[in-house]
């Protein structure tokens, strides 16, 4: 096949009368869509770190009952442990290294 039905490539290169490139203009405006662009990427970065506290600070309240919960099956475990030793829970805890033995 022949390439004598492409259409040529044009590329536009901005240039000065002496021959230089052209520069932008600093401090110009950026176009709309840039602008646009750059907010939206900008909205969705602090929507995600929004969201990312809020599931961690729902993540920790959640586990406080959790912790509370374990923590009054632990203390009644001991209590009940204590009691089946025959101890009230005041003075020293005797164990299996001294004072009276485990039954």
């Amino acid at each position: 096949m022949d390439n004598t039905h492409k259409r040529p490539v044009v590329t536009e290169i901005d240039m000065t009368v002496d021959g230089g490139f052209a520069q932008p203009q600093r401090g110009a405006a950026a176009p709309v869509a840039s602008r646009l662009l750059r907010s939206a990427i900008l909205l969705g970065v602090m929507a995600t770190v929004v969201a990312l506290v809020a599931l961690t600070l729902w993540v920790a309240l959640a586990m406080i009952p959790i912790a509370i919960g374990l923590g009054v099956v632990g203390y009644a475990v001991l209590r009940f442990q204590m009691w089946r030793r025959g101890r009230s829970g005041r003075g020293p805890v005797a164990g299996p290294f001294g004072g009276k033995p485990w039954r």
